[in-house]
């Protein structure tokens, strides 16, 4: 009987060290992994904070040899940074062009410049050749010493058929129309003519090659009277000289 109970006692007390062994290992094991993560988030943090160091770096160097900021992250490449860095969960960096600012988010109101310097742009072009740019790299560096693109380096959508300018995260049914309409008949190569904004260049042109038509069809028409009126004096010749006769 001693000896059944010593065994138990043993038992027991081996069994509760083992619980107490398990137990501790899987605290150690949640520690690790709370470290881990810690360790992670840190390195992402370093990573994010030097990669916005180094935009800011970029930005301040094109600023100081161009006296203006760049209209965009892209267009420190590659004459200040090798890339345009994302942050560690893959997502770019925002960028506000009218103050230089890297921002840790895009920018809806960055953005929202950008469009209005592109629509001007477009204006601009329109009036000097009565059409829609085929390109918004056409708009440059004429009309714009770069062309912008969104805070997070996207390029702008537009339409050279339609003048329909829109950031490329808005759907086409919200997007606001131009302000101009290309006119029925216009040629499609290089855009339609920027129609309600321009109308005076249109009418001027088409006054213009009206009065050519005008001029060349007068011409044909006097070369075909003189014409005509040398015949009948051949005629009457003719006649008079027959009834003369021989």
């Amino acid at each position: 009987m001693q000896k059944a109970l010593l065994a138990f006692i043993a038992g027991a007390v081996v069994s509760g060290c083992g619980v107490e062994v398990l137990t501790t290992t899987a605290i150690v094991s949640d520690l690790n992994k709370t470290q881990a993560q810690s360790a992670a988030n840190q390195l992402a943090k370093t990573r994010d904070f030097s990669s916005k160091v180094n935009l800011e770096g970029a930005v301040k160097a094109y600023y100081g040899e161009k006296g203006a900021y760049p209209p965009s992250l892209q267009a420190l490449v590659p004459d200040y940074i090798q890339s345009v860095p994302l942050k560690p969960d893959g997502t770019p960096f925002g960028y506000d062009p009218a103050t230089g600012t890297v921002l840790d988010h895009p920018s809806p109101a960055a953005d929202a410049q950008a469009l209005q310097q592109i629509r001007d742009a477009i204006q601009r072009y329109g009036m000097a050749t009565g059409y829609y740019p085929p390109s918004l790299q056409a708009l440059a560096p004429t009309h714009l010493a770069v062309v912008p693109k969104t805070s997070d380096g996207q390029d702008f959508y537009y339409n050279p058929l339609t003048g329909e300018l829109r950031h490329p995260g808005q759907s086409a049914s919200t997007a606001s129309s131009p302000s101009a309409r290309p006119s029925p008949g216009a040629p499609a190569t290089g855009g339609g003519p920027v129609g309600e904004a321009l109308t005076g260049i249109g009418i001027q042109g088409q006054l213009n090659n009206m009065s050519n038509a005008g001029v060349s069809a007068a011409g044909s028409r006097m070369r075909s009277g003189l014409g005509g009126a040398q015949q009948q004096h051949d005629q009457q010749q003719e006649k008079a000289l027959s009834e003369l006769g021989p």
